[in-house]
């Protein structure tokens, strides 16, 4: 707004219409203001006119005339309505309807002066002059504001008297109406200069309005102006402050003008320094003695540097443009300057610490990658890097070497489809792209082919490079040649293979060789028994002695075999275990009480000692860990001298790996010992030290399987002696917790046969046999078996007729028979609604526990081994008939 502007707002000059609607409207409260005086003016003079001319006029006149008056007040009245809310009333229209009614006043007093004009008497015509007159005065002077209006009122009630008394021809009744005239006039011209005086009094008012509404106005726009300022200010303030770059403004006398919230953060500075209004030095002196610039100015470029060095030194020379900078916090800080023509800068300061780092990662990420290029080129490994679709994009020279092909020969192809050769499984790449796919990654082993044809198995890992969105955008793929490492391979499989082939071979061989011995042995040892025991044709003394050495040979060859065949097992890792709380005082009693016999044979003392409670337990399997103490007490007994002393001994000692505490048993003989040269060669399998050539018999293999034995079963054993002065074996076994209830466990699980109960009565029992010899050494076992009826046949489809028709209690069955196994045989008999129920009892030269295992697996009720024990045998065949 200008000042001319501004002085005619403040001084304005109301306009002419403005003037006249303010007089109008004053005119309107002039009215109001007005109407009860003239009401009751005008109305006390009606009545008092109608009592004095009472008789003088006619009373109907009067009367019609009064009621006219009365209504044309009513009407005054009504014409000031203002009109309903909804609906007022113009001003104008008001106005016209009170001037109205003002005329019809007037002309209702002017027909006074005609039609109730008193035909007679002076004084009557003198108050009626007077009092139209009096009347016409007082309305010109209360309505003076309305002059014209006023004037008219008048005219209407004075015009018809005056032409009445100049009518009348008399001097005086004309001299009368000159007065009258005159005095009108005299009270227009007054009401005239009083409406002169009224319009100048509203248009004063008027140009007071206006200017205090000029006033009004101009504070309100000014307020508005003023928030519109502060807002627009608040807003630039808060832009400023929330812009990412700081900003400092110094003015021409180098103090500072404007600074945002940003510039104290970028640059560290306490708002109280800023709020100070500070000039530049006072800010560098701050920086400066704070450690501002300790580790920027290596960032700068040599302008800048230079200009920062003449300014600390005093000169204040303009600095660049644009330079760089870092913070005592680590930011980098890109400054740019910007003079003013009138003097003062504009400073902005940007953080671009990311962009500066992704610069820094940017360059170490390209020399990291021509370091990787530089392996790559040199490294054995082909490198192949492809695109999303595994098209090649560049190779290593290692992956020439590799395969033959160049890069040239290569780009644009897949390496999958390049070196693929016949012995190259499509399933194995299949699985790989898969892989790939799903998981990003892949290691794989795939035979291919050289350029030249020459097969190659390549080990490759292949890894999938992806965006920032998780597409893939190459593969990288190292591989390596593992061709020699898979003919080792090969070969060591193949050597597997072999001694796989060759320990079966073995195994069926033991398996064989124990079914042809024991097959003869059967008989021998059967019939030797039969001799020993026949009650009715008892042998004399010197022959019983012979076939107890039958009997003792026959035994130790069974050993024997069982021997070699227990330490295949072992060899071939098919010896079962089971390791159970073993109770050591109980074992300790069995093994003293089955050797004691033999002991007492040669007069040597066999004694125990144990140096720990009776309840202790071992961690082992009963069965191996007896097998194992049996033979350590034999050797002990077999190898000692006549009158000589066995201790069996057991005591708890600690782990010396800190593991827990282990069981010791041990076996002390008085025997003649071992020399260093027999310690060493004493776990050599069918190595007896030279006592072969002595008359204690053997293998050399019982301390090869004890010792294989043991290790089963997670311990050691071990042996000191001196020549002369004896030996100590002893095995070290974990200690085990006591099982609850510790009465309970470790039984020996043999079979017990009540004396009293005896096999029932006409039971028949079938023996399924094609060896005669074996059939008639049946026969003879069981001739004395009371209430057993023995029938046999050599062939199996004979005796499953056999089974059918003489329906046996008991059948005996061998598993090698011609034709059909046993094994057929058996599940012919269970089929079958006849035999489906018999027990069926498998009698077999077979004697490995994976032969026992499978008969008892197949159905077989019992499994018992050739050759026969003449009481195991009976008890047997006892028990199964009674059930």
């Amino acid at each position: 707004m200008t000042g001319d502007e501004t002085a005619t707002t403040i001084a304005p000059t109301p306009q002419p219409v403005r003037i006249d609607a303010a007089l109008g409207a004053e005119r309107l409260r002039l009215y109001r203001a007005n109407l009860g005086s003239a009401l009751a003016g005008q109305g006390l003079m009606a009545a008092f006119l109608v009592v004095v001319l009472w008789g003088q006029v006619a009373q109907g006149r009067l009367l019609g005339w009064l009621a006219c008056l009365v209504l044309a007040l009513a009407g005054r009245v009504l014409a000031q309505w203002p009109g309903t809310p909804d609906k007022p009333t113009d001003p104008r229209t008001m106005l016209l309807r009170l001037r109205s009614s003002l005329w019809v006043m007037g002309l209702l007093w002017g027909v006074t002066g005609t039609l109730l004009f008193p035909p007679e008497g002076a004084v009557y015509h003198v108050f009626l002059y007077l009092l139209l007159a009096g009347m016409a005065a007082g309305t010109l002077t209360l309505t003076a504001f309305d002059l014209f209006p006023a004037m008219g009122f008048c005219v209407l009630a004075l015009a018809p008297l005056c032409v009445r008394l100049l009518g009348t021809g008399s001097a005086a009744d004309a001299a009368m109406a000159g007065m009258v005239m005159l005095f009108v006039t005299f009270l227009s011209l007054t009401g005239l200069r009083a409406q002169r005086n009224l319009r100048d009094t509203v248009a004063l008012r008027s140009a007071d309005a206006l200017r205090a509404e000029t006033l009004l106005r101009n504070q309100a726009r000014l307020q508005q102006l003023s928030s519109e300022l502060s807002a627009k200010t608040e807003a630039l303030e808060l832009t400023l402050d929330s812009m990412a770059q700081g900003i400092l403004s110094i003015g021409a006398d180098r103090r500072t003008n404007f600074y945002n919230q940003r510039l104290l953060q970028l640059l560290d500075l306490p708002p109280a320094l800023l709020a100070a209004r500070p000039s530049m030095e006072d800010i560098t002196r701050y920086q400066t003695e704070h450690g501002h610039f300790a580790n920027d100015r290596h960032l700068m470029d040599d302008a800048a540097r230079s200009a920062f060095s003449r300014w600390r030194s005093g000169d204040r020379a303009e600095f660049p443009p644009s330079y760089t900078r870092r913070t005592l916090a680590g930011r980098v800080l890109e400054v740019k300057s910007r003079y003013l023509p009138g003097g003062g800068v504009v400073r902005t300061f940007s953080d671009v610490t990311p962009y500066f780092d992704a610069q820094q990662k940017l360059a170490d990420s390209e020399a990291q990658a021509r370091k990787l290029a530089l392996v790559a080129a040199h490294t054995d490994n082909a490198v192949t890097i492809t695109d999303a679709q595994r098209r090649i994009e560049w190779v290593n020279e290692g992956f020439t070497r590799l395969t033959g092909y160049r890069l040239d020969e290569v780009l644009g192809r897949q390496a999958s489809d390049l070196l693929r050769g016949p012995q190259t499984d499509a399933a194995d790449i299949a699985r790989m792209l898969v892989q790939l796919r799903d998981q990003g990654r892949t290691a794989v082993e795939l035979q291919f082919q050289t350029k030249g044809g020459r097969p190659l198995w390549i080990a490759m890992e292949a890894q999938a490079i992806r965006d920032d969105a998780g597409q893939v955008l190459q593969y990288v793929t190292i591989s390596r040649d593992v061709s020699e490492r898979k003919a080792a391979e090969h070969a060591l499989r193949a050597a597997r293979d072999e001694a796989q082939r060759a320990s079966q071979a073995k195994s069926e061989f033991l398996s064989a060789m124990s079914h042809e011995l024991r097959t003869p042995m059967n008989a021998i040892l059967g019939f030797a028994q039969l001799l020993a025991a026949d009650p009715c044709f008892p042998l004399p003394a010197r022959q019983q002695g012979q076939v107890r050495e039958i009997l003792r040979a026959g035994a130790h060859l069974l050993e024997l075999i069982s021997d070699v065949l227990d330490l295949a097992r072992v060899e071939a890792g098919k010896q079962p275990v089971v390791i159970e709380p073993v109770a050591v005082a109980t074992l300790m009693d069995d093994c003293m009480a089955l050797m004691r016999p033999v002991a007492q044979e040669r007069h040597i003392r066999l004694e125990a000692h144990a140096a720990i409670p009776c309840d202790c337990f071992v961690a082992a399997d009963r069965t191996r860990l007896k097998q194992v103490l049996l033979n350590l007490l034999s050797n002990a007994i077999k190898y000692n001298h006549d009158g000589g002393q066995v201790l069996l001994a057991c005591e708890v000692n600690s782990d010396g790996d800190g593991d827990g505490a282990v069981v010791r048993l041990s076996v002390r003989d008085t025997g003649p010992g071992l020399s260093p040269d027999q310690l060493d060669r004493l776990f050599n399998a069918f190595d007896r030290l030279g006592a072969e050539a002595g008359p204690v018999e053997g293998a050399g293999i019982g301390l090869v399987l004890s010792q294989r034995m043991v290790a089963l079963m997670h311990g050691d054993i071990s042996v000191h002696s001196q020549p002369g002065a004896g030996s100590t074996f002893w095995v070290r076994l974990p200690l085990a917790p006591a099982p609850y209830p510790a009465s309970h466990r470790d039984q020996p699980a043999e079979l017990t046969v009540p004396g009293a109960l005896s096999a029932p009565t006409s039971s028949t029992v079938l023996y399924i046999e094609d060896n005669p010899v074996n059939l008639l050494l049946m026969e003879a076992m069981l001739e004395h078996e009371p209430g057993v009826r023995l029938i046999t046949a050599q062939d199996p489809l004979l005796g499953i007729t056999l089974a059918r028709t003489e329906r046996p209690q008991l059948i005996l069955l061998d598993i090698q028979l011609p034709g059909i196994d046993g094994f057929e045989v058996l599940r012919r008999l269970r089929g079958a609604a006849a035999t489906r129920d018999t027990p069926v009892i498998a009698i077999s030269a077979n004697a490995m526990h994976s032969d026992i295992q499978q008969g008892l697996d197949a159905g077989f009720d019992d499994y018992l081994t050739k050759p026969l024990d003449l009481t195991r045998l009976r008890a047997r065949v006892r028990r199964a008939l009674r059930h």
